[in-house]
């Protein structure tokens, strides 16, 4: 298998207590009241350093606050958003992310990597994306009924799996007649947003290196800088095990267009393949 490469809305990092001594700039605004999109500021406080005993105390600070941030996601651009106020800009720091999610690593330090300071998610929810966000920064976990599928959803999709195992323990052990409908609709979204497509078909390996060509019965739009997992389930005698594969494949047009994959294992769900070794050989795409 390859992937192609509950916090309130809008909380501020906990931990902005007043600090002895000259008295610092006012504190940063509150994500949700930014308004309309803007070129990331910050306003420094003055020594919270010396208030943080630890890296993760210092870590959890920096945790949904513009300060030193330097990129923006901006979610809820979806249906509901109007009802919720409107979108909303999650401030975040691309170290603290990419050392926690490879897909991370490769939107902000791959060949093709983002420049820009507001990225747009219109697929996550934003209190999973806190949630999301809190594990990276602290390795605090903040899930309940209500958000735990949708914090499994944003786990995957940002190959997290430390999160995924937690989501999946929280499942296991909460589950209860009180609650179950609650999780079972949940279950049945989350499904809605993981499968794209899929096509059930047969064929017969010969044993050697050609090829079955497996086609969606309709188009599948993928959107850029999002991780898909594309997966082959297999039946019968073994297969043809492809090799030599690339983690990044470059196709230009003759009008100079250029589109990029990348490719990178999926934690947890590779079955022992790899990006190199593995049973997809070759994706077919139009823009």
């Amino acid at each position: 298998m390859a992937s192609l490469g509950p916090a309130a809305a809008g909380e501020q990092a906990s931990g902005a207590e007043a600090e002895p001594g000259p008295a610092g700039p006012p504190p940063p605004p509150s994500p949700s009241s930014l308004g309309p999109l803007l070129p990331l500021q910050r306003e420094p406080l003055y020594n919270w350093q010396a208030t943080k005993a630890s890296l993760k105390e210092r870590f959890a600070f920096l945790f949904n606050s513009e300060l030193l941030s330097d990129v923006r996601f901006v979610l809820g651009k979806g249906r509901g958003a109007a009802a919720a106020g409107g979108p909303q800009r999650i401030p975040a720091h691309r170290f603290v992310l990419a050392a926690g999610s490879a897909v991370f690593d490769a939107m902000f330090n791959g060949g093709m990597a983002t420049t820009s300071a507001e990225i747009e998610l219109p697929d996550v929810e934003p209190a999973a994306f806190l949630a999301l966000l809190r594990f990276l920064y602290s390795d605090e976990v903040q899930i309940g009924p209500e958000t735990v599928m949708t914090t499994l959803y944003t786990a995957k999709k940002y190959a997290v799996p430390a999160l995924e195992a937690h989501c999946v323990e929280f499942l296991t052990k909460h589950l209860r007649a009180d609650n179950a409908f609650m999780l079972l609709t949940q279950i049945i979204e989350y499904e809605k947003k993981q499968t794209l497509g899929q096509n059930d078909t047969g064929f017969s390996c010969d044993g050697t290196a050609n090829t079955f060509r497996v086609m969606f019965k309709e188009p599948i739009e993928i959107l850029p800088n999002v991780c898909y997992t594309a997966c082959a389930t297999l039946k019968g005698p073994d297969s043809h095990y492809g090799t030599k594969g690339l983690k990044k494949v470059v196709h230009e047009t003759p009008a100079a267009s250029k589109t990029v994959f990348f490719f990178f294992s999926s934690p947890g769900n590779n079955n022992g393949t790899s990006i190199e070794d593995g049973q997809i050989p070759e994706i077919i795409f139009y823009t």
